[in-house]
This record gives structure tokens, sequence and C-alpha cells, in this order.
């Protein structure tokens, strides 16, 4: 493939955006990951033997605490695309605001700028918008302790008596969220009513809602039918 048909593929303008990477002296110590995924779709099965997914992605800084890890095994079956990455999250109170009163509910932090693991995933299940964080606070125990790591997905619509992360405030500079992780009680056009296991039933007009994510253990979202 030439410079200029993986730039365009890629998204780029031209190659001018790419043609750093290839230079023979560019060597850092991890590549991005994002520019790996996105040069993984584009240059999969070129090249003689033709290139995977993975060999790409084991270069970023997730895939290179992976194979330390002894973690990246070649499972062609599984089409290997990428990784799920795992954010660290703190407890926080969010504040609503409800009527004259405010209340303070249990949530989660969750910070997309400290990935501090990951997972290879087969490619059905990258396909469902998935991401993970560590469960912060004791608001879901004893399903979710303080700690576990709990993967969400945002494909599938969340229904009632699922679990799932709330997310009520998306922060300004894209790489925080504030989320109340609960199960759902009832979902309407007006209302949000979640149930937190060590906590109150929270009442959330949908105004106040930028996404709703269903949560689940690793166990649970690999056993999910991927058709």
């Amino acid at each position: 493939m030439s410079l200029t048909e993986i730039a365009r593929l890629a998204g780029y303008a031209g190659p001018s955006g790419l043609q750093r990477y290839f230079r023979d002296d560019y060597d850092p110590d991890v590549l991005d990951y994002r520019l790996a995924l996105r040069l993984s779709e584009v240059m999969k099965g070129s090249g003689e033997p033709g290139i995977e997914p993975y060999e790409l992605m084991s270069l970023t800084d997730q895939g290179a605490m992976l194979a330390q890890q002894g973690a990246i095994a070649v499972q062609p079956k599984y089409e290997i695309r990428g990784f799920v990455s795992v954010y660290m999250a703190e407890p926080v109170r969010w504040q609503l605001a409800n009527g004259g009163d405010t209340m303070a509910l249990k949530s989660v932090e969750i910070y997309f700028s400290d990935s501090v693991s990951a997972f290879v995933v087969p490619a059905w299940l990258e396909r469902r918008d998935v991401y993970a964080f560590y469960q912060a606070g004791d608001s879901m125990s004893p399903k979710f302790e303080d700690g576990d790591i709990i993967f969400t997905e945002g494909k599938r619509r969340a229904s009632r008596g699922d679990c799932a992360l709330i997310i009520v405030e998306d922060r300004a500079d894209g790489d925080t969220v504030v989320g109340i992780v609960g199960e759902i009680v009832k979902l309407t056009e007006e209302t949000v009513v979640i149930s937190q296991l060590a906590g109150d039933t929270i009442h959330l007009p949908t105004s106040r809602v930028s996404a709703i994510r269903r949560v689940m253990r690793p166990e649970d979202l690999l056993d999910a039918n991927p058709s």
C-alpha cells in the first residue's frame, strides 16, 4: 500500500499527516492507541504475510503491558482487532437539585485519560462500544464491590432490571464523565428511576441524563450472544 492510500483510507486529508510515523528514524517507546487502531483497520491483510491487527495494537502502551504479562496470544478464530481499555474511577458526590432541595448522590468519576489496563477482545465484542472501569465506592455492594472491574457497553439499549452506568455529566475536557451505577427500576421519556443496593432509589429527569450504558461482569459480557 502507498502512504497516500493508507492516509486516504484512515481518514487523513493527505499523506503528510502520517509521514512521520513511517520514517526510519521514528522510534517511540509506544504507539498512540487511537492511531494504531486506525492503522490496524486500514492495513489488515496487506503485505506478505498479511498484517494482523494485533501486530499494530501490540505496539501501544496497553499492548506493551499485556505483552509483558504474556497476555497477547494469537487466536485467529477470534479475529482480534484491538483492546478494551480499563479506566480509573473515583467515588464522588454528584449534586442533584430537586425543587428547593439538593441531593448528594453516590456517583463515580471516570478518567478516560488514565487507561491502566486492557483486555484483548474479539471483533464482535469491539463492535458493541465497550470499555471498562474500576468500581469506586459501595453503591452496588455486594453485586459490585469497590475495586471490581465493570464492563460497560453502549450499543444495546438498557432496560428495566439491567444494571447500568447513568452518565449525568460530561466534563468540558472530554476526558472525564460522572455517572451513577445502579439497577434500572423504571425508564420513561421523562424519568429514569435507579436503585442502588447500598443507597437510595433515585429519580432522575431524563433531561439530566446524557447516556445510559449497560454494565456487567466480564463473564456476563463474554457469554452474551454475539449476533
